[in-house]
This record gives structure tokens, C-alpha cells and sequence, in this order.
């Protein structure tokens, strides 16, 4: 089997595909609320009056119609002032992408130069080659306190050839201690606990375009995964 490397996959059919999905707003039928099940600028607002500041980041943005819901909300209220945002997503050149709070880019890469309050990635995962080490990486930006909000079929993470079958099964089969998550109908909320980054202790082999559609009826990126020897 070939599997692809980071390069072949930013190029493939599947992952450079503008016809997605990508203009999810955040609320109404097609937004954000529907497929994470909370309030974004809810969860933004609280925090910043604890805080005294928020700072989401919306990985996997598409057209960036769920931040300019949240632009045109915050800019009428006082507190909306202290909640800043960026998006990042990987298709430039298709969509014209005039807010300065959208980057091009490659989510496994970015670093926003400041801890995160707040990650979304609205099925974004689906076309990430190494969506476990995405979720570190993700994990090792968010503040204390933060949460990550994201869309995952564990069906497409293979270790050792094995599809794991959920989050749990994943954490347990890594030896990772208990976690404040929790997983419900493909949604991973993940809260950061402290300071310490996460490790899941595995080597990533490469991925895959899915011989078969996953629960969202659309083809994907298998990841592939070995537990390194001891």
C-alpha cells in the first residue's frame, strides 16, 4: 500500500477540493451550533468576562461565514470588543479572502503566536492526514482552561492496521491518563487541563484516501498509525 506523505495530500483530489461544504454560519440550520452543540459566542463571551479576554480559533474556516457572524454580533456589545478571532483553511486563489482575520495556510503548521481560548474544526479532520498529531498540536496552543470543539470519525484512525472504534479505546490503547473529554455523535470536546502538552505515543505512518465514505457520506483521508516499540 502507498501511503501518502503531507505534500501528496495537500495536493490530492479530496483535500484541495473547493466544493466542500464552506460557508457553515454559526447558527441556523447549516452552522456551527447544529454540528458542535453549543453556542460558540456564548462559550467566547463567559470566558472573556472571566478572563478579561478571548481568542478563538476557527481551523478548517472555508469561507469564513461563521467569523463574520460572530464580527457583526461582537462589534454590538461591550464585551464583544475583548473577543478576538482567526480563521485558517488551506484553499487560496478559489475563494476571495478579504478579512485580515483569515490566514491561507496549513492548519498542522500555524502557530497563532498566543494561546487559544477556543478551537473549532467543523469537520476539518476529515482531510487531515495526521489528525492525531493535529489534535496535539492544537492541545499545545490552547490556554488553560481551553477547549477544542471538533468533528472526528475515529473509523479513520488505523493503528496497526486497526480502525479505532472511539475515543476512549484511542486514549486507552495509548496508555494516556484520564482526560476531561467527551465524545457524542462524532463531536470531540476536549478541555485543557493545566499547562502540560498530551501525547498519544504514536508513529505516523501516512494516510489515505477511504475506499469508502464515512458517516458523513463523503470520501476522506484515512490516518495511519504504529504503536512504536518499547
Amino acid at each position: 500500500m502507498h501511503l501518502l506523505a503531507n505534500s501528496e495530500l495537500l495536493n490530492s483530489h479530496v483535500v484541495a477540493n473547493s466544493t466542500m461544504n464552506r460557508n457553515r454560519g454559526l447558527s441556523g440550520v447549516n452552522s456551527y451550533a447544529v454540528e458542535l452543540g453549543f453556542d460558540i459566542l456564548l462559550w467566547l463571551m463567559d470566558r472573556a468576562r472571566l478572563h478579561g479576554n478571548a481568542f478563538w480559533c476557527d481551523a478548517c474556516c472555508g469561507e469564513g461565514e461563521a467569523l463574520s457572524d460572530a464580527r457583526s454580533v461582537l462589534d454590538k456589545s461591550e464585551i464583544g470588543k475583548n473577543i478576538a478571532f482567526v480563521g485558517v483553511d488551506l484553499i487560496g486563489g478559489v475563494i476571495d479572502f478579504r478579512s485580515p482575520n483569515i490566514v491561507i495556510g496549513d492548519v498542522a503548521t500555524y502557530d497563532p503566536g498566543r494561546p487559544v481560548d477556543l478551537i473549532t474544526c467543523v469537520h476539518g479532520l476529515h482531510y487531515i492526514g495526521d489528525k492525531v498529531g493535529l489534535l496535539e498540536h492544537f492541545y499545545s496552543i490552547l490556554a488553560p482552561g481551553g477547549m477544542i470543539a471538533c468533528n472526528i470519525d475515529f473509523a479513520n484512525v488505523l493503528v496497526g492496521g486497526t480502525p479505532v472504534k472511539s475515543w476512549n479505546a484511542l486514549a486507552r490503547s495509548t496508555g494516556m491518563k484520564r482526560m476531561n473529554a467527551t465524545f457524542r455523535k462524532h463531536v470531540l470536546i476536549l478541555h485543557k487541563s493545566g499547562v502540560l502538552p498530551i501525547r498519544f505515543g504514536l508513529k505516523y505512518c501516512g494516510a489515505e484516501i477511504s475506499a469508502e465514505p464515512n458517516y458523513t457520506g463523503i470520501t476522506v483521508i484515512n490516518s495511519w498509525y504504529e504503536k512504536p516499540e518499547n
